[in-house]
């Protein structure tokens, strides 16, 4: 196309026309290789000014690639929280309040065992004040029968507050059921206690046994020892 590229003065980026549309502007020398060696070793490029147009050269090409690739804008930093005040400054927000931690499940209290039931060996027991005979050592157990004061009772065993005496007002034939005294109250009374006199207690007790028997069975009851009727009623009657 009429070009050609030439190596002159330790360049090979230079270009020359070599004819245009009417002439020829570059012909070929064969005897020119001594001249062209001759005209580079007097031309050669100044040091100093190699180095200047190297530099330039290098600060061309980095702003052409620059413009290239342009560097990526960084986003703005964020604004600064304002304060309450103005001209206080930032501050920072409290932290919140550290949550409660749940209350502990209440404490249920065991019940307490049952008081040990302890044999009576058939001790004979005084009855101190008017009381009720129970078919089970608490104070709503239903009522087995009725006793007076002074009558005598058998111990058969003791549980806490409570004394199992033998069942007088048992029908015979009947199933057993089981009867218990409250020998002292909540309060700390005393309503029964052993009897020193075993001997009379024991007549007192049988003479009551069989008065209650009698008039279970329907007959005449027997005259006490000491000439008096016999206390104490039958079981079936309400709470006390």
């Amino acid at each position: 196309d009429g070009w050609f590229r030439l190596s002159l003065r330790g360049r090979t980026d230079v270009w020359v026309l070599s004819k245009n549309r009417v002439k020829s502007m570059v012909e070929a020398n064969p005897g020119g290789a001594a001249k062209w060696a001759q005209q580079e070793a007097a031309s050669a490029e100044d040091p100093a000014e190699k180095e200047k147009r190297e530099k330039e050269e290098a600060e061309k090409k980095a702003a052409e690639e620059a413009k290239k690739n342009p560097p990526k804008k960084s986003a703005p930093p964020a604004p600064a929280a304002k304060a309450a005040d103005e001209g206080e400054g930032e501050f920072d927000l409290p932290p919140p309040p550290p949550k409660k931690a749940a209350p502990p499940p209440p404490k249920v209290a065991a019940k307490p065992p049952p008081p040990q039931v302890v044999d009576g060996g058939g001790a004979l027991w005084k009855v101190l004040n008017p009381g009720r005979c129970r078919d089970a050592p608490i104070s709503k157990g239903e009522v087995v029968g009725e006793l007076s004061k002074g009558d005598a009772v058998k111990c058969l065993a003791q549980q806490g507050d409570w004394i199992k005496v033998e069942n007088i007002w048992q029908e015979q034939g009947q199933p057993t059921v089981e009867t218990w005294l409250m020998f002292q109250n909540s309060k700390g009374k005393q309503l029964a206690q052993l009897d020193e006199d075993q001997g009379g207690a024991s007549t007192k007790f049988n003479e009551k046994k069989k008065a209650i028997q009698a008039a279970l069975s329907g007959e005449e009851p027997p005259p006490s020892s000491d000439g008096g009727g016999f206390g104490g009623g039958f079981g079936g009657g309400g709470g006390g």
